[in-house]
């Protein structure tokens, strides 16, 4: 929020001062002062101040938020897969306004329930799917080892130019890049589900969810295993998915029916069940090298859990 405060506000430009000059379009803090619109008033609507207009709010964070629907249908089209496929127009004709908040008549549960059950296989089977966790997962490590690192800065940049840039820096950046390039990606040395798990290494697991910590655990098993660093990884998702999304787990919307107002629990069970879904398989994963993926397994039981 702190980014995008600063980009509304002005305080923040996008463009590096030699870009400048080629860029012609304005920027959002021009466009809202052109238009007259409050910058200090969409700031405290993005960050869910009380408003004299809740639906405002509601219409950028809720159960069927703009931005929910804009990145399921596009994420969905780009990775060609089919859960992504919502009836935009028959959800906006069945949208209303009820006493300021954003409400659905009766007539739009259907399309709500599209929504609920493309965000939670979009999670389960694209972002949070093996095969797209593991290169982010090492991008994310390569990107931890810049010393002295500006997070802003790569806001600015383009994913080519992120990959140049790393691929500059030569040691583990550069082979992470090129890994990447090459698609040869660290894998599976050890994965657990919740429902694996006993009680006190559950205890063990949620102590994980510390990144320092996590980090420090990290250097252990390199160690213990003489392993390079930054070639063991520990993942543990759920938490990241919370912060990320935490609407994953907001199925609540007003329906109204025939002038009154209902939770939308009283029309389908759908919206419960998506509540008590767990997106990601694993609760813990540790991934390394394909040549430490067995030594790690051989003994990360024992190391962890005993």
């Amino acid at each position: 929020m702190d980014l995008t405060e600063k980009l509304i506000l002005g305080k923040y430009a996008i463009f590096e001062e030699k870009e400048r000059a080629f860029v012609t379009s304005p920027s959002v803090h021009e466009i809202l002062e052109k238009h007259e619109v409050s910058k200090k008033e969409i700031c405290g609507i993005i960050r869910g101040k009380p408003s004299k207009k809740p639906y405002l709010g509601q219409l950028l964070n809720s159960t069927i938020d703009v931005d929910q629907l804009d990145y399921l249908m596009r994420d969905s089209y780009y990775t060609g897969v089919a859960y992504g496929l919502i009836d935009l127009q028959r959800l906006l004709r069945t949208m209303m306004i009820y006493k300021g908040n954003l409400a659905m008549m009766r007539k739009g549960v259907s399309v709500v329930e599209n929504i609920l059950m493309a965000r939670a296989l979009m999670y389960s089977s694209v972002y949070f799917h093996k095969t797209v966790r593991i290169p982010e997962l090492m991008l994310s490590k390569a990107l931890e080892g810049i010393p002295d690192a500006e997070p802003f800065e790569f806001f600015r940049m383009t994913d080519a130019e992120i990959m140049v840039s790393l691929k500059t820096m030569g040691q583990f950046q550069q082979e992470i890049i090129t890994r990447l390039k090459y698609r040869d990606l660290y894998k599976q040395a050890y994965t657990v589900s919740l429902f694996d798990l006993e009680k006190e290494q559950l205890k063990i697991v949620k102590q994980l969810e510390d990144v320092s910590y996590r980090r420090q655990k990290e250097r252990e098993l390199e160690d213990a295993f003489d392993i390079p660093a930054g070639h063991v990884i520990i993942d543990i998702p759920r938490p990241e998915l919370l912060r990320a999304e935490p609407r994953i787990n907001n199925t609540d919307i007003r329906v109204i029916d025939r002038d009154h107002v209902k939770s939308l629990d009283e029309f389908t069970p759908i919206a419960k069940a998506i509540r008590s879904r767990i997106a990601p398989d694993w609760v813990f994963m540790i991934i390394s090298d394909e040549k430490y993926r067995k030594k790690i397994a051989k003994k990360i039981q024992r190391v962890f859990f005993s």
